[in-house]
C-alpha cells in the first residue's frame, strides 16, 4: 500500500492543476496539507478552501460539531473583511500586516477561539479582559484575500458587483479576490452579466491598459471555474475570450485547459500568431502544448513549431522541448525529427549555447526508428566540429542514438577524427568514446596517440 508520499505523487501526476501549483512553495505545502483528504482540488480557491476547513477543524485537537466549525469560519471571515480596508483618498486597497480582531460572539470559547490562532494569531498579547478582541496577523496574505472573497460571495448580487468594480482596475491586491468572488457567487451569471456591461471597453487614453486587466480578470474566472458553472450566454462569452486573447495571453488561457470547447480555436490562434512570437515564443511554446490534447490539433502545432523552426534563432530550444512534450504520432515525430536535423546546418551558431542542448535531446526523445535515429546521429556529427564548448551535449546524444553497429562505428569515427581539435573539450570526447568503443577499437584509438 503506497504511503503519504507516493500517494502525493500519484494525485499530482493525475491532477495537472495541481501539478502547476505543486511549483509554488506555498501551495506545496497546503497540497501536502489536504492531500490525506483524498484527491487534489484542481483549482486555486477549492485548495485554500480546503486548508481553511481543515485548519478550522484542527484534526489534532478535540472535534467540534459542524455549527461551531461555521461560527469559527464565520468569525475569521468577518476579520478578514474587516482588515480589507481602503485608502481614503485613492479608494485602493491598503490592507494593514496586523489588525484589532473586532468582537468575536460570546459563544465562542477561548479553546475554540484558539483554533483560530492557526489562520490570523495573536501578535500581541491580549490585554485583561479583553480576550475577544486582540491584535492579530493572516499567517499569508493568500488567506486573507481568499477569506475576503468568500465575503464578497456572500453578499447581495448588486453590493457584490459595486465592491469588485470598486478594485477592478489598478488594485493588485484584488487580482486574486475577484476571480473567486465572481466565480463562486450563487449569483454568477447575474453578476458577470453586470460587470461585462461596466466593463466594457471605451474611447478614452487609458482603454488598452483597461481593456488588459479585464481581460487578465475575466481569464483568471475560467481558471477558476468550469463551463458548466454557467448559462449559455456567458459560456460563450468566455470561450470566445479565450480563442481572441491566446495570442496576447497564452499562459493565462493555458491555465484554464479544462474549457474544452475553446481549445481548438485558442490553438488556431496561437498557431496564427507564432510566426511573430519571437520573445514571447516560450509563452506559445507552451500553451500550444498543454492546449492541443487532441491528435489533429497536435498535428497542427507540430507542424506550425517545425515551419517556425528555421527562423526560431535563440527560442529554438523552447520550440524543440514542446515539440517532444507535445507527445507527436510517429509521422509527425519523423516530420520533427527532419525539420531539426534540416536546421542544425543552417543554425546561427551565435545563439547556440541557448539551445543545442535542448535540440540533442529533443532529437534523441523523437528519433524512435532506426532510420530517424541514423539521421539524428548524421546531423550531429555534421554539427559537432563547430560545437565548441557544447560538445558534452552533443556526445551525450550520441550515446543515446547510437543503437546499431551503422549509426556506433560513424558516431565513432567522428568522434575520434574530432578529438585532435577539441580544444579546451577533450574529456567529453574521450568519456563518450569509451561509452561508444568496442575495447578494440578503444585499444586502437589509444595506440593511435589521441
Amino acid at each position: 500500500m503506497p504511503g503519504p508520499a507516493e500517494h502525493l505523487m500519484d494525485e499530482l501526476d493525475d491532477n495537472r492543476a495541481a501539478r502547476e501549483m505543486s511549483t509554488v512553495p506555498l501551495f506545496l505545502t497546503f497540497l501536502c496539507l489536504v492531500a490525506p483528504d483524498g484527491d487534489l482540488p484542481a483549482t486555486r480557491s477549492a485548495l485554500i478552501d480546503q486548508v481553511v476547513n481543515r485548519l478550522l477543524e484542527a484534526s489534532w485537537r478535540r472535534p467540534e460539531p459542524d455549527h461551531t466549525l461555521g461560527v469559527l469560519l464565520n468569525t475569521v471571515q468577518g476579520w478578514a473583511w474587516h482588515a480589507a480596508r481602503n485608502d481614503p483618498v485613492n479608494g485602493l486597497s491598503d490592507w494593514p500586516d496586523s489588525f484589532v480582531s473586532p468582537p468575536t460572539p460570546a459563544s465562542v470559547t477561548p479553546g475554540q477561539l484558539a483554533r483560530l490562532d492557526a489562520i490570523a494569531p495573536r501578535t500581541a498579547p491580549t490585554e485583561p479582559g479583553t480576550l475577544h478582541k486582540t491584535t492579530r496577523r493572516f499567517v499569508h496574505r493568500a488567506l486573507h484575500e481568499h477569506l475576503v472573497a468568500q465575503s464578497v460571495v456572500d453578499l447581495p448580487v448588486d453590493e457584490a458587483c459595486d465592491h469588485l468594480l470598486r478594485h477592478w482596475w489598478f488594485d493588485p491586491t484584488w487580482v486574486q479576490v475577484i476571480p473567486t468572488a465572481l466565480a463562486q457567487h450563487v449569483e454568477r451569471d447575474t453578476l458577470l452579466d453586470q460587470i461585462w456591461t461596466a466593463t466594457a471597453p471605451r474611447a478614452n487614453a487609458f482603454r488598452g491598459a483597461l481593456e488588459e486587466q479585464t481581460t487578465t480578470a475575466l481569464l483568471r474566472v475560467c481558471v477558476e471555474s468550469h463551463p458548466d458553472d454557467w448559462n449559455q450566454i456567458n459560456r460563450t462569452r468566455l470561450d470566445d475570450l479565450r480563442a481572441h486573447k491566446a495570442p496576447s495571453a497564452a499562459a493565462l488561457v493555458a491555465e484554464s485547459q479544462h474549457w474544452h470547447t475553446s481549445n481548438a480555436r485558442a490553438v488556431d490562434a496561437l498557431i496564427a500568431y507564432l510566426p511573430t512570437a519571437q520573445e514571447w515564443t516560450r509563452q506559445v511554446a507552451r500553451a500550444l502544448v498543454d492546449l492541443a490534447t487532441t491528435e489533429t490539433t497536435r498535428t497542427c502545432a507540430v507542424d506550425a513549431l517545425t515551419a517556425y523552426l528555421p527562423t526560431a534563432q535563440e527560442w529554438t530550444g523552447q520550440v524543440a522541448r514542446a515539440l517532444v512534450d507535445l507527445d507527436p504520432t510517429e509521422t509527425t515525430r519523423t516530420r520533427a525529427v527532419d525539420a531539426l536535423t534540416a536546421y542544425l546546418p543552417t543554425a546561427d551558431r551565435r545563439t547556440a549555447d541557448r539551445w543545442t542542448g535542448q535540440v540533442a535531446r529533443a532529437l534523441v526523445n523523437l528519433a524512435t526508428t532506426e532510420t530517424t535515429r541514423t539521421r539524428a546521429v548524421d546531423a550531429l556529427t555534421a554539427y559537432l566540429p563547430t560545437a565548441d564548448w557544447r560538445t558534452g551535449q552533443v556526445a551525450r546524444a550520441l550515446v543515446d542514438l547510437a543503437t546499431t553497429e551503422t549509426t556506433r562505428t560513424r558516431a565513432v569515427d567522428a568522434l575520434t577524427a574530432y578529438l585532435p581539435t577539441a580544444g579546451w573539450w577533450p574529456e567529453q570526447v574521450v568519456e563518450t568514446l569509451r561509452s561508444l568503443c568496442l575495447p578494440v577499437e578503444w585499444l586502437r584509438i589509444l595506440r593511435q596517440g589521441h
